[in-house]
């Protein structure tokens, strides 16, 4: 567990736990569109979209960028509006447009 201040406004959710990342994904994108489909959870929200497959491969993408990765944990801040993610050699923010 991180002594970081600023991870503590994260809600930490194992990608093995999937219930639990659908569940942050679709309060995360709030009024935006989420669809399931077998494997992968799909957030569209307005011109963006976040997804999730359940091997942990995480695709992001807005206007001018995109981000793909491999992990095994999500941070959410909701009231930030904010997906975390962290790898040895990466430290990506997807935020709420």
């Amino acid at each position: 567990m991180s002594t970081d201040p600023e991870d503590a406004r994260y809600d930490h959710v194992s990608i093995d736990d999937w219930d639990a990342v659908e569940e942050h994904l679709r309060r995360f994108a709030d009024t935006g569109r989420v669809d399931t489909a077998g494997e992968r959870v799909v957030a569209e929200l307005d011109n963006s979209r976040f997804s999730v497959a359940r091997d942990g491969e995480v695709s992001a993408g807005m206007p001018l960028h995109d981000f793909d990765a491999v992990v095994d944990e999500l941070r959410f801040d909701h009231d930030g509006g904010a997906i975390a993610v962290r790898g040895d050699d990466f430290d990506y923010e997807f935020r709420r447009p």
